[in-house]
């Protein structure tokens, strides 16, 4: 899949977007936002452990398109990160976030976001200890594209 300029994303509005890093770049911002919610809510104990889940997941979502987006692969229209991290390895980049940690997140982005879908309340113990996990993500993703570009 080539990148096409309608398909970059959340960074498609910007019109300061010129190529496919200032593309990511705009994907790495948004996967920021996502994150600093995550974080936010983390801190407030009335907040149920789905909302965090689910900004987590976006997070690396949109972190996971800004590689793809780097290299100039059109990401795919899916909320699955285990397809993503496939599609990542299939485009020769490395997946920044651990299978385990895909695995625990993918449930947010859609079943959980729905109670005739969902899966019993997931506890904060379970989801609190994944904000970390993804803060290093979104390192990680910080850190190649800043390798990508020089």
């Amino acid at each position: 899949m080539t990148l096409r300029d309608d398909k970059l994303g959340p960074a498609a509005a910007d019109p300061g977007i010129r190529t496919s890093h200032d593309a990511a770049l705009g994907w790495l911002r948004w996967a920021q936002g996502d994150f600093l919610a995550a974080e936010r809510c983390s801190q407030v104990q009335a907040i149920p452990a789905w909302v965090i889940g689910f900004h987590c997941q976006q997070a690396v979502e949109k972190a996971c398109k800004a590689m793809l987006v780097a290299k100039g692969v059109e990401p795919p229209r899916s909320h699955d990160l285990v397809r993503l991290a496939e599609v990542l390895e299939a485009a020769g980049l490395p997946p920044p976030a651990p299978p385990e940690l895909c695995d625990a997140l993918s449930p947010f982005a859609v079943a959980d976001r729905y109670p005739v879908l969902s899966a019993p309340d997931r506890l904060r113990e379970e989801v609190d200890p994944l904000v970390p996990s993804v803060a290093q993500v979104l390192a990680n993703v910080q850190d190649w594209l800043q390798r990508a570009e020089s």
